[in-house]
């Protein structure tokens, strides 16, 4: 009989290189993911979502990763175009994934009518950083960790 030795320092190597790997290419996705949406800086109330855009590019995730986040968080497949749907205003968000959506970037659910206003159109509103009410650098390890939960 045959024996194989694992050499588990290699195989732990070999995860956290792959993880490497896994975000460079997201950072390459990203542009390609922001010709479909309109620019999250862009000037004017009449940005759908602005709030939300805005908040998703201050925590540093892409619309692919928040979008597979919310995905796991609702129970569902949630692709890149169907959050473009949503952030388009092209179909209306569910309640449920509202909610997801505020638990991901860490917001109270109190400011839900900013992030979520009907229609998509918001008022003039300060996002929380410059209300100097959350911090624009998310900790990925923190965010890993609560995420595990929802596989």
């Amino acid at each position: 009989m045959v024996t194989a030795q694992i050499d588990i320092t290699a195989l732990v190597d070999a995860a956290a290189l792959a993880k490497d790997i896994a975000r460079e290419l997201a950072t390459l996705i990203k542009p390609q993911v922001s010709e479909c949406l309109p620019p999250c800086n862009a000037k004017g109330s009449s940005v759908p979502f602005k709030q939300l855009r805005l908040r998703i590019d201050e925590l540093g995730m892409t619309h692919i990763y928040f979008a597979k986040i919310l995905g796991k968080k609702v129970g569902l497949e949630f692709y890149p175009h169907t959050l473009s749907k949503r952030m388009t205003g092209k179909v209306q968000w569910q309640l449920n994934e509202m909610y997801a959506a505020m638990d991901i970037l860490k917001l109270p659910y109190d400011l839900l009518p900013e992030y979520f206003p009907k229609g998509g159109i918001s008022k003039a509103i300060k996002t929380p950083v410059e209300r100097g009410q959350g911090n624009a650098i998310l900790n990925l390890q923190d965010f890993e960790a609560d995420s595990r939960s929802y596989e």
